[in-house]
Protein backbone atom coordinates (compact mmCIF):
# COMPACT_ATOMS: atom_id res chain seq x y z
CA UNK A 1 0.00 0.00 0.00
CA UNK A 2 1.43 3.34 -1.05
CA UNK A 3 2.00 5.79 2.24
CA UNK A 4 2.16 9.56 2.07
CA UNK A 5 2.64 12.36 3.95
CA UNK A 6 0.01 15.45 4.56
CA UNK A 7 1.32 18.16 6.66
CA UNK A 8 -1.95 18.83 8.92
CA UNK A 9 -2.74 21.54 11.52
CA UNK A 10 -4.08 19.58 14.49
CA UNK A 11 -3.24 16.18 15.79
CA UNK A 12 -5.43 14.37 15.86
CA UNK A 13 -6.31 15.58 12.31
CA UNK A 14 -9.83 16.32 11.55
CA UNK A 15 -11.51 16.07 8.36
CA UNK A 16 -11.01 19.86 7.49
CA UNK A 17 -6.99 18.58 7.49
CA UNK A 18 -8.34 16.81 4.05
CA UNK A 19 -10.33 19.33 2.46
CA UNK A 20 -9.05 19.99 -0.82
CA UNK A 21 -9.00 23.61 -2.01
CA UNK A 22 -11.74 23.77 -4.00
CA UNK A 23 -14.14 21.92 -0.98
CA UNK A 24 -12.76 24.79 1.56
CA UNK A 25 -13.43 28.33 -1.45
CA UNK A 26 -9.68 28.65 -1.86
CA UNK A 27 -10.20 30.55 -5.48
CA UNK A 28 -7.82 28.37 -8.31
CA UNK A 29 -5.34 31.37 -9.31
CA UNK A 30 -4.84 29.98 -12.78
CA UNK A 31 -6.92 27.81 -14.66
CA UNK A 32 -5.54 25.01 -16.45
CA UNK A 33 -6.67 21.36 -16.44
CA UNK A 34 -3.95 20.26 -14.74
CA UNK A 35 -3.79 23.07 -11.80
CA UNK A 36 -7.68 22.71 -11.39
CA UNK A 37 -7.04 18.89 -10.99
CA UNK A 38 -4.93 19.55 -8.20
CA UNK A 39 -6.79 22.00 -6.73
CA UNK A 40 -9.63 19.30 -6.56
CA UNK A 41 -7.14 17.19 -4.93
CA UNK A 42 -5.67 16.92 -1.55
CA UNK A 43 -1.70 17.81 -1.79
CA UNK A 44 0.51 15.33 -0.10
CA UNK A 45 4.51 14.04 -0.44
CA UNK A 46 5.32 10.48 -0.54
CA UNK A 47 8.58 11.04 2.13
CA UNK A 48 8.31 12.60 5.42
CA UNK A 49 11.58 14.56 4.36
CA UNK A 50 9.14 16.14 2.05
CA UNK A 51 6.95 17.17 4.22
CA UNK A 52 8.94 18.97 6.51
CA UNK A 53 10.66 20.89 3.91
CA UNK A 54 6.99 22.08 3.09
CA UNK A 55 6.27 23.18 6.04
CA UNK A 56 9.60 24.90 6.56
CA UNK A 57 8.36 26.89 3.59
CA UNK A 58 4.99 27.20 4.65
CA UNK A 59 4.40 27.27 8.33
CA UNK A 60 1.21 28.54 8.07
CA UNK A 61 0.07 24.76 6.71
CA UNK A 62 0.46 23.13 9.63
CA UNK A 63 2.69 21.76 11.87
CA UNK A 64 2.21 18.26 12.11
CA UNK A 65 2.45 15.62 9.62
CA UNK A 66 -0.17 13.07 8.79
CA UNK A 67 1.06 9.25 7.83
CA UNK A 68 -1.66 8.17 5.57
CA UNK A 69 -1.51 4.51 3.86
CA UNK A 70 -3.74 4.24 1.10
CA UNK A 71 -5.33 0.64 -0.29
CA UNK A 72 -5.04 0.76 -4.17
CA UNK A 73 -8.64 0.02 -5.37
CA UNK A 74 -9.94 1.68 -2.58
CA UNK A 75 -12.03 4.89 -2.58
CA UNK A 76 -9.20 6.81 -2.43
CA UNK A 77 -7.04 7.66 -5.66
CA UNK A 78 -3.98 9.28 -5.83
CA UNK A 79 -1.82 10.51 -8.89
CA UNK A 80 2.08 12.46 -8.83
CA UNK A 81 0.96 16.16 -10.20
CA UNK A 82 2.76 18.99 -10.35
CA UNK A 83 6.96 18.92 -11.74
CA UNK A 84 7.63 18.15 -8.31
CA UNK A 85 8.66 14.14 -8.42
CA UNK A 86 7.46 13.81 -5.03
CA UNK A 87 4.22 15.90 -5.07
CA UNK A 88 1.18 13.74 -5.23
CA UNK A 89 -2.69 14.45 -5.10
CA UNK A 90 -5.41 12.35 -3.26
CA UNK A 91 -9.29 12.30 -4.80
CA UNK A 92 -11.65 10.94 -2.21
CA UNK A 93 -14.01 11.84 0.86
CA UNK A 94 -11.77 13.66 3.47
CA UNK A 95 -13.84 10.69 5.99
CA UNK A 96 -11.57 7.87 3.83
CA UNK A 97 -8.72 10.11 3.98
CA UNK A 98 -8.69 10.75 7.82
CA UNK A 99 -9.50 6.79 8.02
CA UNK A 100 -6.00 5.80 6.52
CA UNK A 101 -4.32 7.89 8.42
CA UNK A 102 -1.42 5.54 10.47
CA UNK A 103 0.44 7.92 12.89
CA UNK A 104 0.81 11.36 13.33
CA UNK A 105 4.13 13.23 13.66
CA UNK A 106 5.22 16.65 14.97
CA UNK A 107 6.96 18.75 13.28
Amino acid sequence: MPTFYRVVKSDPPTEEDFRSHKARGIPLRRDTPELRRSWEGVSVYDTEEKAREAIARFPRIGQFIAEVRIAEGGPVTFEQTTDDPHHYDLWGEPGDMLTAVIRVLPF
